[in-house]
């Protein structure tokens, strides 16, 4: 595989492991707080809106050392 290739495979899995856990995190609150509800919400977007609204833009602010 080539190294742009490599990059990308592995930028991907970094955002994504990140926004797993934090949308985990969310989940769990949202299951304390609402125990009276059905669901805890949709996953997907949950994990897109962390990925986009969350970890890029703090990606671009945070220095990388």
């Amino acid at each position: 595989m080539s190294y742009l290739s490599q990059m990308a495979g592995l930028t991907v899995q970094n955002f994504v492991s990140a926004a797993v856990g934090i949308v985990l995190a969310i989940a769990l609150i949202r299951g304390f707080a609402r125990r009276s509800a059905q669901t805890v919400g949709n996953f997907w977007v949950d994990l897109v809106r962390t990925t986009l609204w969350v970890l890029l833009p703090l990606s671009f602010i945070s220095p990388s050392y």
